[in-house]
């Protein structure tokens, strides 16, 4: 079976729709920005204050490319990943690039109780936010081959979609 590459902005539901979907198919799970933090001996949030978000972006890379050749498993993605074209083409290599998305108001909700959020850590977070989405709006559409939007979703549902994805590509593929 072909594997699922979740992208999109954080607090799309990438991680925990993922999870779902891996376990409902059974297939493995890899989270990025979990073999960045392992690479790294360091979390995230520690990364881009210590070294800077070139040296995370780089790390991406290298967590990407760690995964090729992984089958039967759903890749959940850090969401800047697509910044770098390097990764975008990675992704292609590993599975079906899927994007995962939300209305602003969700995102903010779902991302409210986090603190590891560097990329986030500003007063004004409904700006900042709409303003990140509009930069990588056009890198995350050309990155993707199927898109849903998980705003009014719940986990199961988003997950069904994705193996709905799957299955749909494995059978054109045959």
């Amino acid at each position: 079976m072909t594997n699922a590459v979740l992208i999109g902005f954080m607090g799309s539901g990438k991680s925990d729709a993922g999870k779902t979907a891996a376990s409902i198919l059974g297939y493995s799970f890899h989270d990025t920005d979990t073999i960045i933090e392992t690479l790294a001996c360091k979390k995230i949030s520690k990364i881009f204050e210590e070294d800077g978000e070139p040296h995370f972006r780089n790390l991406e890379t290298q967590a990407l490319e760690g995964l090729i050749g992984v089958q039967n498993s759903i890749i959940s993605t850090g969401g800047g990943i697509i910044l770098k074209k390097e990764n975008r083409g990675i992704i292609r290599k590993i599975g079906i690039p899927i994007l995962l998305h939300a209305r602003v108001d969700v995102i903010l909700n779902r991302l409210k109780d986090k603190t590891d959020r560097p990329l986030i850590a500003a007063p004004n977070k409904e700006e900042l936010v709409k303003r990140i989405l509009e930069d990588r709006k056009e890198a995350y559409s050309q990155s993707s081959d199927a898109a849903i939007d998980t705003s009014d979703l719940t986990l199961e549902e988003v997950a069904y979609k994705i193996k709905g994805i799957i299955e749909s590509y494995e059978k054109n593929k045959s």
